[in-house]
């Protein structure tokens, strides 16, 4: 496979039963799928669950209110939750702009698993805090790991978010065993892909077939990304090239 690179707002828009702004992004996975959705000032999605899937909800922009079962979340950019099957759950955009979000389903999306349901949201709200500790990534990015190690074995892939500090170059590198979808969610920059070096801006999905060196860089501000890699990530999985260790080891 090659690497491919699209603008998520070029994309055309597909009818839903909540009637927003929803764009598909194409992968070539069995184990997941992936949605871009804009909500205008007000908009509120109708409540629903699905029987097969189960989802999970990443904020991109804007605010809101995310019920989900029995809880109600104060959301904003940053956020995520897991929604399990069976699970009610509906979003309101109750900030002063729009709120976009990106939505992963596993298994993939399936329109005929959308079940309207009457189900009554807890009005109690509380802020959404379950960002984990942020670690630093191999390839010199600070990544913060939207899963655990035994989610991301049982769904076969994982998420994770990154920021790379502003004028700094991550290590190229490959991977043997997992594909890699970049979304590009604030700042700018550039990624190199098999030495082709080309400019990412907000809203970009950048697709990294295993096999692929690529690295970001970031411009004169940090570069945030969210990260789906499937198979789930491995450190065990990153290969530096020859060509770019030498240039990396310190002269002796």
């Amino acid at each position: 496979m090659n690497p491919l690179k699209l603008n998520v707002y070029d994309l055309p828009t597909v009818d839903n039963v909540c009637n927003q702004i929803l764009r598909e992004v194409s992968l070539p996975f069995s184990d997941v799928s992936m949605a871009h959705v804009s909500m205008g000032i007000g908009n509120t999605s109708l409540m629903h669950k699905h029987e097969s899937m189960e989802e999970i909800y990443y904020i991109l922009k804007g605010e809101g209110v995310l019920c989900v079962g029995e809880g109600s979340y104060k959301v904003g950019k940053g956020s995520y939750l897991e929604i399990p099957k069976n699970t009610p759950h509906m979003l309101s955009n109750l900030g002063q702009g729009i709120l976009e979000h990106l939505v992963f389903a596993c298994p993939p999306f399936n329109p005929d698993d959308v079940h309207m349901v009457d189900f009554e949201a807890n009005p109690a709200i509380e802020v959404l805090d379950n960002r984990r500790e942020a670690v630093e990534a191999q390839d010199g990015a600070i990544v913060y790991e939207l899963d655990d190690m035994e989610t991301r074995s049982r769904r076969r892939f994982g998420l994770a978010s990154g920021v790379l500090p502003k004028g700094k170059r991550a290590i190229p590198h490959y991977h043997r065993r997992a594909d890699e979808v970049y979304y590009v969610i604030d700042g700018g920059g550039n990624i190199n892909l098999n030495g082709s070096r080309s400019m990412v801006i907000p809203g970009m999905v950048v697709f990294v077939p295993r096999g692929v060196v690529h690295g970001l860089e970031s411009s004169n501000e940090a570069l945030e990304v969210l990260c789906l890699s499937c198979p789930d990530y491995d450190d065990g999985d990153m290969f530096v090239p020859e060509r770019v260790l030498d240039s990396i080891k310190p002269i002796s």
